[in-house]
């Protein structure tokens, strides 16, 4: 069924549905699944196992990025402090950079 075939009343009652299984997902998890020590202490040993598990492909993608994160922190910082034309003047080639990337630039 094509979306542009559908009335009215079939997208409400398709968007009623959908808004209705949130609204259940959303307190299901906070009765059953937030507070459980059980899931919680087994959702804990799972993440410490992920993290052993791919701590040297993490490094190593950081590693490889670590000029990237270098330069949009420091273009964050000037940004927050309200001197983006500072940081035009000092670094013009880290925001060719950036430009290159697609970022968007205020």
């Amino acid at each position: 069924m094509n979306v542009d075939e559908l009335n009215e009343t079939q997208i409400n009652n398709i968007l009623a549905q959908y808004i209705k299984k949130k609204q259940y997902d959303k307190t299901y998890y906070i009765e059953k699944i937030k507070d459980n020590p059980v899931l919680r202490e087994a959702n804990r040993k799972q993440a410490l196992q992920y993290y052993y598990d791919n701590r040297e492909k993490t490094l190593a993608y950081q590693r490889k990025h670590k000029e990237k994160y270098k330069i949009i922190n420091s273009y964050n910082y000037y940004k927050r402090a309200h001197r983006l034309d500072e940081f035009q003047e000092k670094y013009p080639e880290r925001l060719e950079k950036m430009i290159e990337w697609g970022k968007h630039i205020q």
